[in-house]
């Protein structure tokens, strides 16, 4: 066990149950892969540990290169103060490993943390510690740090996570938000501290954690094994994004309280201000305590969010605010202290120092170890002492730190200021490969530079590990400060910054290859700021589909409309389809969000911009108006695509012309009337597009198709078409793709009689939009739609009752009503009020009173059915013939097998009511035909039921009962694929239709009885 063990050679020890690094009583920085490779170092001192017996010690099961170690390496050498030319401690084995060679290590039992808080910030650390208890108590705290660039906030947070690492088992998670990208990464802090969770011991807990209440989360990081990281449901959004989080760090503090570090805020993206604003408002009790830091400055002046967030959350008494101020001339005389312990300064020095950095930390650290490199500051006989005048200070020193920058960098080699010129427009991270590609330089000799530096202590620090999204992880470098680059960055020529930018935005495209929509917004910025804005808006379009990825629509909106924004760079004749494309994703992402009104106005807007375009730019924009129109307004979605119709007859593109007919064709067939002539276009147009597409038909042509091919009885194609027509995982496509597929995916279950795949697919879409904070209105109106067919009226009544409380928009009613009116009628029929049945049946046929909408036909057929029932049921036989006559007739003129037999059957019933037997012959078996082609057993049990009356009624009762046992071995397999306590179950074997052939009887029936609806 390593509980309470160090392992001590020399000045240094390892404790072996904090992780951490110790000189004699200050902890010495080590991350916890270094500290990991240290320890298996101490631990076979004298021995020859190969690289790779080091890289399972720190990297076990991961991929990562030599590199990684020897930055490892690096941050252990500067902790102990190693020289690699001289070692004390690490000597390298040229081609093998490396040797520890230090004092032997010793086993003692653990000391206690002294605990050194850095000076001037005992209250704030004493606040923050008093915060940390009260959420390992059960609390929640949301806390806020603010400060101006080099205040500190960094080191108090250091300090927080240096206290925390002695509070027993607590889960530790830290990110940061970065500068310099032109296109903000949605969540990316977030994903930034989960990712260096998911590489620390415990890791598989919190996998499951992840699996279990935050899959869309885990499913965004890519490295992480993805045979077990679920894939995005289709329609999550960012609201399920939020909540997924919420309740996933409430389930990890549930086992060990969890504290949660975001830095640098000031430059969030929205969604995590978002999830922010979530964890601030939650009630639910968790052992959580999140603290953000900012520069409230800089948010004021680029007008980001956070301040308004953190105001409305104050106001609410939702989080606190501290605001950490500058040091007081005694705190730098307390530093003075702290850093040349026993000195001998006079006490003007600490006056001195305050007065000339205004009491900055972070300018007055970079004043004291500039008038140490000047020799100002000097050790002398064991005590540091000034040389020279108090007053000659202010002649040694320049007045601002960024003037201190500029003066240290000048005391560089010429190499070592180039490559901190190249990384500082890089910005505050960056790896040996990216500078060597702007310098066009051997990475080796960039790696050998930035060690150099690391170990000089004054510019850069060796950073966490970076991992790509296929799974390699390389080292990277940052700056010590943020500052620092900026005020580097300065001295680099505007046109070698222009060439840098190309170059790494060239070489990163080359280094991620397939992969290099992960880091988009990285590229988007390189290329923007190397003037190659075709490449900058071809990244920005992937990074505001990363956005949409990850249900962050508001984010994906604002990406989009900065690609929009340089499209005035581009020749004039490419800006228009561009222009085209950016409305139809921001109408896409309106669309995700809800926002019907302004999706629909984005797409008008496309059509607009796309007449200063191109033909094919303007048949493009008119064939997306169906997408928002197909709901609000059918018919203006109709004439929209007939006139891509016609402009696709005038270009030489036979593929686009093919697309554009296949989806007028689909579009008339669907909102119109079903014609025979438009199934034949679309047809000739799917094989058109098949022998001309490369790559396969797009996923919307096959969801498309696979829709006609639904309502032609062709289930099994139809569903070979969605599965691959939806799109992949990380696959870039209109969001309006999914929801199509699913969609269509229920009318082939409902239509070919999978209602129990099809149940399961409604209730957990129903479930994730409500969650998601969507409206359900596709699966309560296709469930309602289920429960008409398994003879649940009451059931489909409710469900549209309840669809119309939810929402009251004018675009639901077509749907609502016609559902509702059939499932009246048929509830009124049962209770024996004919007239009020055949009333509502009337309503929904008549398209004066029920305006067209999606399948509007198919539920004017069904009411027509019911107008005939009713009749029949009444006893109003011309009638009952009349409507029977009118609804064969155009069952007839379509293609769907389902309405047809009904048709047939609906007439025989008709015909035996009036006793023509022959006719009623006719009619069965040419309805039992249809059985025979198409495999539709939500219909065949009516049509077998009535063929068995037809047998008895002609005293054949043998084959009377095997139609009767037939019907009833369907009634029973579709009855059985619903779990056992599901209601439509209950409500269809209850059914007075389906109770009288699952209770085999003998004899004639009156008229009334045959008359029952089925």
């Amino acid at each position: 066990m390593d509980a309470g063990r160090r392992l001590t050679f020399g000045d240094f020890s390892l404790d072996l149950t904090s992780q951490r690094l110790w000189y004699r009583d200050e902890v010495a920085p080590l991350t916890p892969k270094a500290f990991a490779v240290l320890r298996r170092l101490v631990e076979d001192r004298g021995q020859v540990v190969f690289k790779a017996e080091l890289l399972r010690a720190g990297w076990a099961k991961t991929h990562v290169s030599d590199g990684v170690l020897k930055v490892a390496i690096l941050e252990i050498r500067r902790a102990l103060g190693d020289d690699a030319a001289a070692p004390s401690f690490i000597e390298t084995v040229p081609r093998r490993g490396y040797r520890f060679i230090g004092p032997r290590a010793s086993q003692a039992p653990a000391a206690v943390d002294p605990r050194g808080a850095p000076v001037g910030r005992d209250r704030v650390l004493a606040q923050l510690a008093d915060r940390l208890a009260s959420a390992v108590g059960g609390e929640r705290q949301l806390m806020f740090l603010s400060g101006e660039a080099g205040i500190g906030k960094t080191t108090v947070i250091d300090a927080l996570l240096a206290h925390a690492a002695f509070e027993p088992e607590l889960t530790i998670a830290r990110g940061a938000c970065l500068e310099h990208y032109g296109a903000a990464e949605a969540y990316l802090p977030v994903l930034e501290a989960f990712g260096r969770l998911l590489r620390e011991p415990g890791a598989e807990r919190v996998i499951r954690i992840l699996r279990s209440h935050a899959p869309t989360w885990l499913a965004q990081l890519p490295w992480v094994d993805r045979e077990s990281s679920p894939a995005p449901s289709l329609g999550v959004t960012n609201e399920r994004m939020l909540r997924e989080m919420a309740e996933a760090l409430e389930a990890l503090s549930a086992a060990t309280p969890v504290l949660l570090v975001l830095e640098d805020l000031h430059w969030s993206d929205h969604s995590t201000l978002d999830l922010l604003a979530m964890l601030g408002r939650r009630q639910e009790s968790a052992r959580l305590l999140v603290v953000g830091s900012y520069r409230p400055v800089d948010a004021i002046v680029t007008g980001h969010p956070l301040r308004a967030l953190i105001q409305e959350l104050r106001v609410r008494r939702q989080c606190e605010d501290i605001a950490l101020p500058f040091l007081r001339e005694q705190h730098v005389a307390a530093y003075l202290a702290q850093r040349f312990g026993g000195h001998a300064f006079p006490s003007e020095l600490a006056r001195a120092v305050h007065q000339r950095t205004d009491g900055n930390p972070l300018f007055m650290v970079r004043v004291l170890d500039e008038l140490v490199a000047l020799r100002v500051l000097e050790p002398e006989e064991d005590r540091w002492r000034l040389r020279g005048s108090v007053r000659e200070i202010s002649h040694a020193v320049p007045d601002s730190l960024r003037a201190l920058v500029e003066k240290q960098i000048d005391r560089l080699q010429p190499e070592a200021q180039r490559v901190l010129e190249a990384a500082s427009v890089l910005g505050t991270e960056f790896t040996t490969g990216s500078v060597a590609a702007g310098l066009d330089l051997d990475p080796l000799t960039i790696e050998d530079r930035c060690d150099e530096l690391v170990r000089q202590g004054q510019f850069l620090s060796a950073a966490t590990l970076f991992v790509r999204p296929d799974g390699t992880q390389v080292a990277r470098y940052r700056f010590i400060h943020s500052l620092y680059p900026h005020a580097i960055a300065e001295r680099v020529p505007p046109g070698w910054r222009l060439r840098l930018h190309q170059r790494v935005g060239e070489w990163l495209e080359r280094a991620y290859g397939a992969q290099v929509a992960a880091i988009a917004g990285s590229l988007a910025w390189h290329f923007e700021e190397a003037g190659d804005y075709r490449r900058a808006i071809h990244y920005l379009v992937l990074a505001a589909g990363n956005a949409a990825g990850r249900f962050a629509y508001a984010d994906a909106l604002r990406v989009l409309q900065q690609a929009r924004s340089l499209v005035h760079h581009l020749a004039a004749d490419a800006r228009p389809a561009l222009e085209v494309e950016f409305l139809q994703r921001m109408g896409d992402a309106h669309y995700g969000r809800g926002e019907w009104i302004e999706c629909s106005e984005a797409y008008e807007a496309a059509v607009r911009a796309a007449a200063a375009g191109s033909t094919s730019t303007q048949i493009h924009a008119l064939r997306g108006m169906i997408r928002p129109f197909g709901v609000l307004d059918p018919d203006r979605g109709i004439a929209a695509i007939e006139q891509a119709v016609r402009l696709s007859a005038t270009v030489d593109d036979p593929l686009l012309r093919a697309r554009t007919e296949l989806l007028a064709a689909g579009i008339r067939l669907t909102y119109d009337t079903w014609r025979a002539n438009d199934w034949e276009i679309c047809a000739a147009a799917n094989e058109t597009i098949h022998r001309l597409s490369d790559a396969g038909p797009a996923a919307f042509d096959r969801v498309s198709y696979a829709q006609l091919q639904v309502l032609r009885g062709d289930y099994a194609g139809a569903l070979e078409n969605l599965e691959a027509g939806v799109p992949k995982e990380n696959e870039s496509t209109s969001i309006m793709v999914p929801m199509f597929a699913r969609s269509v995916t229920t009318l082939a279950l409902l239509y070919s009689g999978r209602l129990g795949e099809l149940v399961q697919l409604l209730r957990t879409g129903r479930d994730l939009a409500e969650t998601n904070g969507n409206e359900p209105w596709l699966f309560v109106f296709r469930e309602a739609w289920l429960r008409t067919v398994m003879l649940d009226f009451a059931g489909a009544r409710e469900l549209c009752k309840a669809m119309a409380a939810r929402s009251t928009a004018a675009y639901w009613r077509g749907p609502s009503r016609s559902i509702d009116g059939i499932a009246s009628g048929y509830a009124a029929l049962e209770r024996g009020k004919y007239d009020d049945a055949a009333r509502s049946f009337a309503t929904v046929v008549d398209p004066k009173k029920i305006p067209k909408f999606f399948l509007h036909w198919c539920w004017r057929l069904n009411a027509q059915l019911g107008l005939a029932d009713a009749w029949l049921a009444s006893g109003k036989l011309q009638k009952a013939r009349l409507a029977a006559d009118r609804f064969l007739e155009s069952a007839l003129s379509t293609a769907e097998p389902n309405l047809q037999a009904l048709a047939w059957e609906a007439g025989a019933r008709v015909a035996m009511a009036e006793n023509d037997w022959n006719a009623a012959e006719e009619k069965i078996e040419k309805g039992l035909a249809i059985l025979q082609a198409f495999e539709i057993p939500t219909t065949a049990w009516r049509v077998h039921a009535t063929r068995s009356d037809l047998y008895r009624q002609a005293k054949n009762d043998t084959a009377a009962e095997a139609h009767r046992a037939r019907a009833e071995a369907i009634i029973l397999t579709l009855a059985n694929s619903f779990a056992p306590e599901d209601p439509v179950r209950d409500a269809f074997l209850a059914a007075a239709p389906v109770r009288r052939i699952l209770r085999p009887r003998g004899g004639n029936r009156g008229a009334r009885e045959r008359g029952v609806p089925r």
